[in-house]
Formats: structure tokens, sequence, C-alpha cells
């Protein structure tokens, strides 16, 4: 009897550790994802990241018009990611995209319809997801997403304004993307 006891303690215990392995093991990866090979690889002073080949690294400012310093990437002609960093600013998630809404009147425009606000998740990071679709000449959808991947020592998010195609498309790369930058 004591022998089928420390058995069946014996088989629990390995049961468990395989189970408790599996899930750490998933969880490495749902945060650790490796960044794909074919992707480019931007670094420059204290920052550093890697990107899909299929983007453009497009410019890497100081003083730009919406930070202290704004690392851009072409996704496409109508598409961007961006590295944001506000030196002596506090700013929330929620201000930056409203600082977007309210300079591209995306809320007052007639032909701007079908606007959203959600919150989102990328990598782990929280932030806000906007919709809207524009019908100037058509119906064009469109997604500005605003991330928050550091407050210390300065307030750092990524953009991401994505036009029709491009949104399906670049949803992988989203959370690469994010989850490739280094900050010194």
């Amino acid at each position: 009897m004591t022998s089928i006891r420390s058995k069946l303690s014996i088989a629990f215990l390995l049961v468990a550790t395989a189970i408790a392995g599996c899930n750490a093991d998933s969880d490495a990866d749902s945060q650790d994802a490796e960044v794909p090979s074919d992707y480019s690889h931007y670094r420059k002073g204290d920052i550093s990241v890697a990107y899909p080949s299929t983007w453009t690294f497009f410019f890497d400012d100081r003083a730009s018009l919406y930070a202290d310093r704004e690392v851009n990437f072409k996704v496409s002609d109508f598409s961007t990611a961006r590295i944001l960093i506000l030196n002596e600013h506090q700013r929330s998630t929620e201000s930056v995209v409203d600082h977007f809404v309210d300079e591209f009147q995306i809320k007052s425009d007639s032909l701007l319809i079908n606007y959203e606000r959600s919150s989102t998740t990328i990598a782990g990071f929280s932030g806000e997801r906007i919709t809207w679709s524009d019908t100037l000449a058509g119906q064009s959808d469109f997604e500005f997403t605003v991330i928050k991947v550091q407050d210390e020592p300065y307030d750092t998010f990524v953009t991401f304004n994505l036009s029709d195609e491009d949104i399906p498309k670049n949803e992988v790369h989203k959370a690469h993307f994010v989850q490739s930058i280094q900050l010194d």
C-alpha cells in the first residue's frame, strides 16, 4: 500500500513538474519572442530596434514636432511606425492619443466616420487604439495605436499609424517591433 502511494506521489510530482515546465516555456515565448531573421536593425546612440525588411527607416530627429526625439519608419506610402521619446514631459498614453485626434480632427471632420477608441496591449505593453474610416475618395480604413514602452527616465511611446491593407499585414510586426526596442 505504501509503495503504491509513493509511486503515485512520484508520478504526481513528475506530471506537475512537466506541466509547470510547459507553462513556463509558453510564458517565456510570449514575452521574449525572437525577432525574425529577415528583420533589419537600427541603432543610434541610446536606441536600438529591429524592424521588418519591408519597412524603411525614414528619420531620427531630435526635437521633432511630436517629441524631443522621434525615430520614424515608413511601413508604406500611407503608414508609419514611430518611437517618440519625451525628455521633459510627463505624458500619458491617453494624452498622446488626444493630441493626435485633436490635431487631425478625427472626431469633427464630416468625412471621417466610424470612429472608435479602445484599450489594447502589444507585447505586454498597454496602450490605446483608435480606428476610423475616411470617405473622401471611397472608403479607407485607418488605425492609430499608441503604446507606452517606458516611463523612466523618459516617457517613450511607440505609435503605429496604419491604413487599409497595412492593418492586417503588420499585426505580427507590431509585437516584434515593440519587443525589440532597447533604450540604454
